[in-house]
C-alpha cells in the first residue's frame, strides 16, 4: 500500500501477479505466502509472474520481489503521485505469512528523461544525429567537400530535463572546420532554425563539443499525444574529410546527450551514424548550402527562400550568378554553397 504526501489515505498495489484477495478475517490484501514475484523486462507493460497465486503451495518459501508500474495520470494514484513531492509512505503487511526476516529493500524509480526521438511528422527517421553534405544520396558524403553534422535534442520523457549537454567525439578521419559550430532554438514551419548563434571554439580553433557543452538549462517534455515539443535544440558544425582516405571508407559518428541525472543517451538509439563516399559527387560543390542544412537565419524571423533571402544554392535569383544574396541576418559562410538533401 502507498500513501502520497498530499493525502492520508492508502491505495492497494495490485497487478496480475498480485490480485486483490481477502484473508480468513475478511481483510483485503494482495499476495499469497509472499511467493509470487512480479518481474518486468525492458519496456514491458505487463509483468512476468514467478509462482502461481492460485496454488499457494507451489512456492512456500522464497524471497519476495515485486514490481509495480504506477501512472501518475491514473485517477487512483494521481493524488499520491504529485510532481514536486519528496515524501511517499509505503506499508507492507505480512498477512498470514510466516516472516523469517524483516529485511526489506525499497527502490522507487521515476522514468528518466528520454532523448530518443520517436519517428514523427517532424522527424520521420527518428534520428538525433544526421549529416548534410554535397551528395544527393542519403548517408553519403563527398570526399573533396565539407559537410555538416547535425544533432537534434528533444526531451521525450515524462519529466523536465535540467542542464542538458551535448558531447561529440569526432571520428579520426575528419577535421573540424574552426568557427562553424552553431546552435538554434527557434524554428520555422519547415523545421529550419531561425536564430542560429555561433558557438565559440575551444581555444585556438578547438572543437567546442569535445567536452559536454550546455545547450539548455531546462528542457520540458514533449507532448506525446500531439507529437510536438516546446523546446528543441539543433546543433551543427562543419567537418572536412581528411586527405588520402580510401574510396571505401565509412565514417561513423555518435553524439552523447546528458542532463543533470548523469544518464548518457547515445544518438540514434546507440547506433552510430554511418556515411559512405559518393563517387558521383558534383565536383563544383565544395560545401552544402546552409539553407538545406538547418537554415541560415539568425534574427528569429522567417527563413523561407523568398526574394533576396540569401540562398546560396543553385536555384532562384540568389544562386551562383554573382549576387551572393548574403544579408546581415544570415550566418556567414565563406564556402561555395550547393544544393543537397538532408532528412531531419
Amino acid at each position: 500500500m502507498i500513501s502520497g504526501a498530499q493525502t492520508f489515505d492508502w491505495v492497494d498495489l495490485q497487478n496480475i501477479c498480485n490480485p486483490g484477495l481477502n484473508d480468513t478475517l475478511g481483510k483485503p490484501y494482495t499476495e499469497i505466502y509472499n511467493s509470487i514475484s512480479s518481474v518486468y523486462g525492458w519496456e514491458d507493460e505487463l509483468p512476468f509472474c514467478i509462482g502461481d497465486y492460485n496454488d499457494p503451495n507451489s512456492l512456500e518459501y522464497s524471497m519476495d520481489v515485486d514490481t509495480f508500474l504506477l501512472k501518475a495520470s491514473d485517477p487512483l494514484f494521481e493524488p499520491h503521485l504529485i510532481r514536486g513531492d519528496t515524501n511517499l509512505w509505503v506499508k507492507v503487511s505480512s498477512n498470514l505469512d510466516g516472516v523469517y526476516t524483516n529485511y526489506m529493500v525499497l527502490s522507487i524509480d521515476t522514468r528518466a528523461p528520454k532523448f530518443d526521438i520517436p519517428a514523427n511528422a517532424e522527424t520521420p527517421d527518428g534520428r538525433e544525429k544526421n549529416v548534410c553534405s554535397c551528395s544527393l544520396e542519403r548517408d553519403y558524403f563527398c570526399m573533396d567537400s565539407a559537410m555538416y553534422f547535425l544533432i537534434k535534442v528533444q526531451n521525450w520523457g515524462d519529466n523536465a530535463s535540467l542542464s542538458v549537454k551535448v558531447k561529440d567525439a569526432l571520428p579520426t578521419n575528419v577535421d573540424y572546420v574552426p568557427g562553424t559550430a552553431q546552435i538554434a532554438t527557434q524554428f520555422d514551419s519547415d523545421g529550419n532554425g531561425t536564430d542560429w548563434k555561433k558557438v565559440e571554439d575551444a581555444g585556438e580553433g578547438g572543437f567546442p563539443f569535445a567536452e559536454p557543452y550546455l545547450v539548455a538549462d531546462v528542457m520540458e517534455p514533449c507532448d506525446q499525444v500531439s507529437q510536438t515539443c516546446l523546446n528543441t535544440v539543433l546543433v551543427r558544425f562543419k567537418v572536412m574529410p581528411k586527405e588520402g582516405l580510401p574510396k571505401n571508407v565509412v565514417i561513423t559518428n555518435t553524439a552523447e546527450i546528458t542532463d543533470s541525472t548523469g544518464i548518457v543517451y547515445y544518438s540514434n538509439t546507440s547506433v552510430p551514424l554511418r556515411i559512405k563516399n559518393d563517387a558521383g559527387c558534383d565536383v563544383e560543390c565544395k560545401s552544402p548550402s546552409l539553407e538545406v542544412c538547418g537554415g541560415s537565419k539568425t534574427d528569429g524571423g522567417d527563413s523561407g527562400n523568398t526574394g533576396n533571402s540569401g540562398d546560396s544554392g543553385n536555384t532562384g535569383d540568389t544562386g551562383n550568378t554573382g549576387d551572393t544574396g548574403i544579408d546581415e541576418n544570415e550566418v556567414d559562410d565563406e564556402s561555395t554553397g550547393c544544393s543537397c538533401t538532408v532528412i531531419l
